[in-house]
Formats: structure tokens, C-alpha cells, sequence
């Protein structure tokens, strides 16, 4: 068993020319940021997923770290974040962590040349979690990733079996659940941006044409989320929209 080199903290910022001891165009050979990626440190592991996560660091890296290198890296460190909860300078909290899969994942997700095995291991390392996590740990899953990353339909498909696990299953439908009520939620937003208030007579015939369907077509939403509007009270604002003889060339 190869044992790891002694790294600090010190000799990484120094390297990437945080405190400007070094010219920030310097290269920084792969094979010392492979030693670094072995540290022990999780403060020496999250100034190393800081600087790769920066194409201004990122580029200086020679020869450049290929994509498996990086997301076997990534993954320990996720994983120990999430267990450990640091508290530091450097490396992340468990829910920064958790926020940060969750843009990893999706970035990649929206990727076409990404192996599905990406993906994969990811969702093998929440679901490990999960299960052996303790109510903080998978509360912070549910709340930091899985609900922001189920708002995208196809991400959210391809964690459906979760829902035939009798401990996954729980996960699950905790955060469908919340991206199912936010998607509502914007959809009622959008519909109140576009509430006849906003378009004004001046506008002409087609413009009431328009706000009055608009205006069905909220109060239909409402009545969808069980907020009935009764229809005599949108059937009177959109009279008001129809400007009269007298005021038509105003």
C-alpha cells in the first residue's frame, strides 16, 4: 500500500498563487495535484475542489487532469463533506456539499457526451447515504439536493426506482413532493405577472383578447391548486378591459 505524501494547506495556496509568492500564469504539474487529491485534509481537499472548479486554475493545470481523475475526487470529497459537516475555511459544510452535487449533477446532466455511469455513481453514493444516515444527514440530502435536482423531469425519472425501496421510497416522495409544489408555485407567479392590470387599454382589441384569456386561464388555474375565484368576478374584469366608444381614441 502506497502511503500518502504530507501536504499542507500552505504549500497548495502558495502553489496556485493565492497569497502571489507565484505568477498566477505558473503551471501546476498534475502529478503534484494528484498528491494533493490523496491528502487526508479535508481543509487541503476543499482548497483542491475550489481551484479545479475555476477555469482560471483549472486551465494552468499540466498535462491537463482528465474527467475520471476529477470526478473520482470529487465523489470522496462530496461524500466526506456530507458525513463530516466541516467547519472551515476551505472545505464545504454538508449542505454546501449537497448544493454543490446538485449543480455538478445537473451540469453534467445537460451535457450529451456524459456516460450514464457518471450519474450512476452519484445517485449509488446519495443512496448509501441515505440509508445509513442519521436524520440530519438525510434531511440534508432531501433539502440541499434531491429537490432541486427532482425540478428537472428527467433527472427526476431516472431516480424513479427509489420509489419501490421501503427506505429510499421516503426520499423519494419528500422531494417530488417540494418540486412538485414549487413548480405551482411558478406557474402562479407567471399567471399573476400577466394579469390585466399590466396591459392597458391603449393597447388595442387584440391586446384585451389576449388578457381576458389570460384571465380565464388563471382563474382556471386557481380552481386546479384549490383556490376557487369566483367566475361573475372575472367575467367583471374582463369588462373592464373592453374600452368604451367614448374613450377608445384615448
Amino acid at each position: 500500500m502506497t502511503k500518502k505524501a504530507s501536504v499542507s494547506l500552505g504549500e497548495i495556496l502558495k502553489e496556485f498563487g493565492v497569497n502571489k509568492s507565484r505568477e498566477e500564469s505558473s503551471t501546476i504539474p498534475l502529478e503534484k495535484l494528484k498528491c494533493w487529491m490523496e491528502s487526508g485534509d479535508i481543509e487541503v481537499l476543499g482548497a483542491v475542489a475550489s481551484f479545479i472548479a475555476d477555469a482560471r486554475y483549472f486551465e494552468r493545470i499540466k498535462p491537463p487532469i482528465g474527467f475520471d481523475d476529477t470526478h473520482a475526487f470529487l465523489l470522496r470529497y462530496f461524500k466526506r463533506c456530507l458525513l463530516e459537516n466541516p467547519d472551515g475555511e476551505w472545505a464545504d459544510s454538508r449542505y454546501s456539499a449537497g448544493r454543490d452535487v446538485y449543480l455538478w449533477f445537473v451540469s453534467l446532466w445537460n451535457k450529451k457526451n456524459t456516460r450514464t455511469v457518471v450519474f450512476d455513481d452519484y445517485k449509488a453514493l446519495l443512496a448509501s447515504l441515505y440509508r445509513k444516515g442519521d436524520a440530519e444527514l438525510r434531511t440534508c440530502i432531501v433539502t440541499a439536493t434531491l429537490e432541486h435536482l427532482f425540478e428537472t423531469s428527467s433527472i427526476r425519472k431516472f431516480f424513479a426506482d427509489w420509489k419501490e425501496d421501503s427506505i429510499l421510497t421516503q426520499a423519494y416522495a419528500e422531494a417530488a413532493e417540494w418540486a412538485r409544489e414549487r413548480k405551482v408555485a411558478t406557474k402562479t407567479k407567471q399567471f399573476k405577472s400577466r394579469e390585466v392590470s399590466s396591459i392597458r387599454k391603449t393597447e388595442g382589441g387584440d391586446a384585451v383578447s389576449r388578457t381576458a384569456k389570460t384571465l380565464r386561464e388563471y382563474a382556471q388555474h386557481l380552481r386546479k391548486i384549490g383556490q376557487h375565484t369566483p367566475a361573475k368576478e372575472i367575467e367583471q374584469n374582463i369588462k373592464k378591459l373592453r374600452p368604451s366608444g367614448n374613450n377608445k381614441d384615448r
